[in-house]
């Protein structure tokens, strides 16, 4: 879109409506009984580490939680913590192999939010900086990548 089409009364109208459709679509979805749930959703999205979670999760499927805290560069405390507020929100699930811990998006996750964040992400200098930085990670074993994670905090708590 033009940056004078974007301020066309027409295209700020149909932009609106999409906006308005997506936040319906949250409060109406039947899995979401209260308002409490529409609110957390909203409230997940606002983090933009959590977005950029999401994000990842959209384009990859399923990433192990030492990928997504290798991507995020964070602790993997605070990546958990991340993580569980999406998984309250009903936006991400997680499965348990072994030692290590997956998420992915839930069959609940709703089309026009995947469709809405596709479109606003879709120029984000962050997430073409995410997806390159996944090329890389994503070369690595996740038992690899653990190990260095680990390497990397003992020497950060050594400084």
């Amino acid at each position: 879109m033009k940056p004078s089409e974007a301020l066309h009364p027409s295209s700020l109208a149909c932009q609106f409506h999409l906006e308005i459709q997506l936040i319906g679509h949250i409060f109406l979805y039947n899995r979401w009984q209260s308002m409490h749930t529409p609110l957390s959703v909203l409230k997940a999205l606002a983090d933009g580490n959590r977005l950029r979670a999401v994000a990842a999760l959209m384009e990859h499927g399923e990433l192990c939680v030492c990928q997504i805290t290798e991507l995020l560069q964070l602790a993997t405390a605070t990546v958990s913590r991340h993580m569980s507020v999406l998984q309250k929100a009903d936006l991400v699930q997680s499965r348990k192999k072994g030692r290590w811990v997956y998420y992915r998006l839930t069959d609940a996750f709703p089309d026009l939010l995947h469709q809405w964040l596709t479109r606003e992400l879709a120029e984000s200098a962050q997430i073409a900086q995410d997806r390159k930085d996944m090329a890389t990670i994503l070369s690595y074993d996740p038992e690899e990548l653990c190990r260095m994670q680990k390497q990397r905090s003992q020497c950060e708590t050594q400084q």
